[in-house]
């Protein structure tokens, strides 16, 4: 049960944080969105299967994880908005598809696997949609600009 109390104190920080920054919106957007994404995973990696043991190493992995990758958004701001959405560097496009896929997971766990298999079929479609011909083809993007 003490996983329980964690989990209720944290939404409870979360509930206020998203009462107050409305009011007050005192960080740019990405880092917002950083520290909504952070109070997320906690509460669906952390929250969701409190039940089942086995997973709990795993569920901790996946949180630390994902607090890390919004962490490093979160801190490098700046550079970020610097380099216009395209990362500039092969530890910064992993890194973006690490979230993605957390992202996908957390999706699937919360709201069962119809949103991730649609978010999954529109970055396919990314990635694939130069070798469709006619009117739904597009140019082809790099993982740079799709993690981006």
């Amino acid at each position: 049960m003490r996983t329980a109390k964690y989990v209720a104190i944290a939404s409870a920080i979360f509930a206020a944080y998203q009462i107050i920054l409305p009011v007050y919106a005192f960080m740019p957007d990405i880092r917002e969105r950083a520290v909504h994404l952070s109070f997320a995973f906690v509460l669906i990696f952390l929250g969701g299967n409190m039940r089942q043991r086995r997973q709990w190493i795993a569920d901790l992995a996946l949180t630390a994880a994902g607090i890390f990758l919004c962490m490093y958004a979160f801190f490098n701001y700046d550079g970020i908005m610097g380099q216009y959405g395209i990362p500039t560097g092969t530890s910064q496009v992993v890194m973006a598809f690490l979230l993605i896929a957390l992202i996908l997971e957390a999706a699937r766990r919360a709201v069962r696997p119809a949103l991730p298999l649609i978010a999954l079929a529109a970055l396919l479609y990314a990635l694939l949609g130069h070798l469709i011909p006619g009117y739904f083809g597009h140019p082809p993007y790099t993982l740079s600009t799709l993690g981006g």
